[in-house]
């Protein structure tokens, strides 16, 4: 699959669906083996300033198109993590802490079929916030906990490792 480009707002933001491949094979079985069904990583420079990109990618890319058209600018969630991790270098929140109730929250849930989820973000020495959601369905009510979040970490490197090459690569 290509990756696509899209200009949205102040934001250009590029859906590597190019990197679905490496996940299904080399991710998801050992993801759900962890009760985990859900992982999107997302490599955000300049943000919301000047140049602000975002090489964003989806387990579900029903989802990741649903969520850059239309809520990619509303997600309060993402925003107070974001914006914590730009100041503190870090942050993390459970999916229904910060606004549970909002649209894009019930809508992920729904189109991805998950009950529950994590995201977190880090900022890198240069700027570069890298953000991880893991999400799970009911039946992983109550067992992600810190130890799940090393392994699932653990087991995305590889991938992550590729998504940082492709944002780091010369644009031909």
């Amino acid at each position: 699959m290509q990756d696509v480009q899209l200009n949205i707002d102040r934001i250009n933001v590029t859906l590597r669906e190019s990197l679905l491949s490496l996940f299904q094979d080399q991710l998801r079985k050992e993801m759900e083996e962890l009760d985990c069904h859900y992982f999107a990583h997302n490599l955000i420079q300049n943000y919301y300033k000047p140049g602000h990109t975002v090489s964003s990618f989806y387990s579900n890319p029903e989802w990741q198109q649903e969520y850059w058209h239309n809520y990619g600018d509303l997600d309060l969630m993402a925003h107070k993590v974001h914006q914590v991790a730009e100041t503190d270098g870090f942050a993390i929140s459970s999916w229904d802490f910060i606004d549970p109730d909002s649209d894009v929250m019930k809508r992920r849930k729904s189109v991805c079929d998950l009950y529950d989820g994590v995201q977190f973000t880090f900022k890198h020495e240069d700027g570069l916030l890298e953000n991880y959601s893991f999400g799970w369905k009911k039946s992983g009510r109550g067992k992600m906990g810190f130890e799940k979040l090393l392994k699932l970490s653990d087991v995305v490197s590889d991938f992550r490792d590729a998504h940082l090459k492709l944002v780091s690569a010369p644009t031909p």
